[in-house]
């Protein structure tokens, strides 16, 4: 706690100071307040004789799926309590100030969280009220680039964020090359390995943080195509350990109206190819607009964390996108289909084999029905090897001038469970509005109710609960000016 307070007020401090200094400063932030509403679930038992059926997994008389292990006298399962309300609110806040000295800008952003009322447990790091997502100094140049602070990255490898320095040089035009390095955070969630929210869900948490070095180097000969390399390490900052070792590689041509996309992921550490994927659109004929991809993909898991020695199953997939769009025409349709193939598991299961196929289908129509209406349907299918599920909405929407609209939202989904039997089928139906407030501020606001029907005598999950949602979007401050090429300010 001590370092984390520490760490962020030194990143705050450093801010401030470059932000007092500054000329400029434009403050950002969304506040956002959200009703949700859960049936949480809690660990049951019941006696070994009062279980219906034979083997590992029976029924209770009231018809929850229980777990009898042998030699235990009780069958555990989980219950559907009572229905749980929370109201959460989430401030973000970014500052950006420039004019220190030219080419000179610091960054900040904060999210802060809490929960207002209702149960603090139904909301994600309820207890965790402030995170420091960014914070760093850089100072810009047409040959360089130099930033040091909280960062993010943003690559083939995924987001990364970490606390260092990064120097970006450009030797002559279509040219970059970048190192990077500092303290790693775990992904996601904006903490150290060490942190109490990785032990939380990491026994085996390691007892040392990372340090993240990295190269990137970016290759852009004609407008039409670029091409980016990325490696990266992690190590303990101790240098006893290797924690990741990764490398990607992606691309992408554009011939006209058409192109190629194509992307790698390697984990250099254990020698598996994570990520291969490829992508081709083709130009339109006829107003249609075709579209193929392939993607290669097997689970990558840093070094540190245990579930990487379960040998998690990866899977090839096929999909093909299919668009129609004619100029002058109030209709628009959109189809899309893949299908995707498992690897072995070489795993038992209690009730048959489990397939090693999935597929999905997917199609859309919008419909311009006047100038200041539209309506949006959509319908999509996913047969997985554990479960599948459908969904399909209809949106109709009312642009009210100057940037307001109302809409009223319909639709329903279906899914059957983790290799489990029951159905399911939830019905759902809200508004949504919004409109500025001034020129530098807007309101969105939601709600929605949704109502959950189950087979009779099968309790399960309930889906049925209201939830509401009040967004605040605004600016403070002056915007960047951008030199014309004639050297004035637009």
């Amino acid at each position: 706690m001590r370092l984390r307070v520490g760490g962020l007020a030194l990143a705050v401090t450093l801010w401030a100071g470059a932000t007092a200094a500054a000329q400029h400063v434009r403050v950002s932030g969304v506040t956002t307040f959200e009703y949700l509403e859960a049936r949480p679930l809690a660990d049951d038992s019941i006696p070994l004789e009062a279980a219906l059926g034979t083997g590992l997994l029976r029924r209770s008389p009231e018809g929850y799926i229980v777990r009898c292990v042998t030699d235990d006298r009780f069958c555990r399962f989980r219950r559907v309590m009572d229905r749980a309300r929370t109201v959460p609110a989430i401030q973000e806040v970014s500052v950006s100030a420039w004019g220190i000295a030219p080419g000179v800008r610091a960054f900040g952003r904060m999210r802060g969280r809490a929960v207002v009322s209702g149960e603090e447990a139904l909301w994600p790091r309820g207890d965790d009220l402030v995170d420091l997502l960014a914070a760093y100094v850089e100072i810009e140049r047409p040959a360089f680039r130099v930033r040091a602070g909280r960062q993010w990255r943003t690559s083939g490898l995924g987001l990364y964020d970490f606390d260092g320095a990064a120097l970006l040089v450009r030797p002559w035009r279509g040219l970059t090359l970048e190192a990077y390095g500092g303290w790693g955070l775990v992904r996601g969630i904006h903490e150290p390995v060490t942190s109490d929210e990785v032990l939380d869900l990491e026994p085996f948490a390691p007892d040392a943080r990372p340090y993240v070095l990295g190269a990137q180097v970016g290759v852009r000969p004609h407008r039409a195509g670029a091409l980016t390399a990325v490696y990266q390490r992690e190590i303990r900052d101790d240098r006893l350990g290797l924690y990741a070792e990764r490398l990607s590689v992606d691309g992408v041509l554009h011939l006209g109206a058409a192109s190629v996309e194509a992307d790698v992921n390697v984990d250099i550490a254990t020698g598996t190819l994570n990520e291969a994927r490829a992508r081709v659109s083709l130009p339109p004929i006829k107003s249609v607009s075709v579209g193929a991809y392939y993607r290669y993909h097997r689970p990558f898991f840093e070094l540190w964390t245990i579930w990487g020695a379960f040998s998690p199953v990866g899977f090839d997939e096929a999909g093909v996108r299919a668009a129609w769009r004619r100029p002058g025409s109030p209709i628009s349709l959109e189809v899309s289909g893949a299908g995707r193939r498992y690897g072995e598991a070489d795993a038992q299961t209690l009730f048959g084999d489990v397939r090693t196929t999935a597929w999905r289908l997917g199609t859309a129509m919008t419909v311009q029905l006047a100038p200041q209406w539209s309506l949006e349907a959509r319908y999509r299918a996913d047969l997985g090897f554990g479960a599948a599920r459908s969904d399909g909405d209809v949106r109709l929407q009312r642009r009210l001038g100057h940037g307001a609209y109302v809409a009223l939202d319909a639709g329903a989904f279906q899914r059957l469970y983790e290799f489990r039997e029951d159905e399911g089928v939830v019905l759902l139906a809200g508004v949504d509005a919004g409109a500025p407030l001034g020129p530098r501020a807007r309101v969105t606001g939601t709600f929605s109710a949704y109502r959950h029907d189950t087979a009779p005598g099968l309790p399960d999950t309930d889906w049925t609960q209201l939830r509401a949602a009040l967004r605040f979007e605004w600016i403070i401050g002056t915007e960047p000016r951008i030199p014309d090429r004639a050297g004035g300010r637009q």
